[in-house]
């Protein structure tokens, strides 16, 4: 399901999306509840769609990739923003973004894909604040990973005093942007890598080479060992010698070497 078939689901049978500014008041104490809330059960089961059939591997897998696709395009963006100004710290996204969507892909029900998690819950469990949470929120449905509905549910005051209705967590709807689904099915083994995605591999890849290529040999293997440290010091200790071999390599065929003999 996309953004758009969220929209088909809200406006049909009458049902409208209100503005999110818009409040009201319901209830006999004025309760708040938003305006543009849905009572509880009203589309929950039109919204909701089995991941992956509801098959658990199948839904574990191809939500891994999508939160690998997501992290790949938040430290994309994030390295776009930071030739305009190093100072950016997030992508497009965010980090925290990423840390709500992986707490979404572990809890949602692949059988029914429901998700219903109270926004401080959320908070509460990735250990970031309400407004961080609620600003991932937004970021992530700007963005195509998710939809929500506000929902309340009328109580057992009906024609007494007391509020009629108490406002509830909404229902989440887990979408997927189009544009990134060639690199999900790249990730799960489906499908080359996107073009741009490729580029960008082939340009990291250079760079690091040229970097590597600037180093002395203990340096490099600075850079690149991790094994047993006493191993390592013997490997450097080989680099240093090798360094030294080529230096003086260059200078015997530079001439600035030069090498006597004892006259007889």
């Amino acid at each position: 399901m996309n953004a758009r078939m969220v929209g088909d689901v809200l406006h049909a049978g009458g049902f409208k999306y209100l503005p999110r500014q818009a409040r009201e008041r319901r209830g006999g104490n004025g309760t708040p509840i938003w305006r543009n809330s849905y009572e509880e059960g009203q589309l929950e089961d039109r919204l909701w769609r089995p991941i992956a059939r509801g098959k658990m591997r199948a839904a574990k897998r191809l939500l891994g990739a999508r939160l690998k696709a997501a992290r790949m395009m938040e430290k994309k963006t994030r390295i776009a923003r930071r030739q305009d100004e190093r100072s950016i710290k997030n992508g497009a996204l965010g980090s925290v973004a990423i840390e709500v969507l992986e707490y979404f892909y572990n809890i949602v029900d692949f059988m029914t894909g429901r998700l219903e998690p109270a926004v401080q819950s959320i908070a509460d469990n990735i250990g970031r604040s309400y407004g961080a949470v609620h600003n991932a929120l937004k970021a992530l449905r700007r963005h195509g990973f998710l939809q929500w509905i506000r929902r309340s549910r009328s109580t057992d005051n009906k024609g007494q005093a007391g509020p009629q209705s108490v406002q509830i967590p909404s229902a989440y709807v887990l979408l997927f942007p189009q544009r990134l689904q060639p690199l999900v099915d790249h990730i799960m083994g489906k499908g080359p890598l996107p073009v741009d995605m490729e580029w960008h591999r082939e340009q990291q890849k250079r760079e690091y080479e040229d970097i590597l290529s600037r180093l002395s040999s203990p340096e490099f293997l600075k850079a690149v060992w991790d094994g047993d440290d006493a191993l390592g010091e013997s490997l450097k200790r080989i680099a240093e010698l090798l360094d030294q071999e080529r230096e003086s390599t260059k200078m015997r065929d530079s001439g600035g070497l030069y090498i006597t003999r004892d006259k007889d």
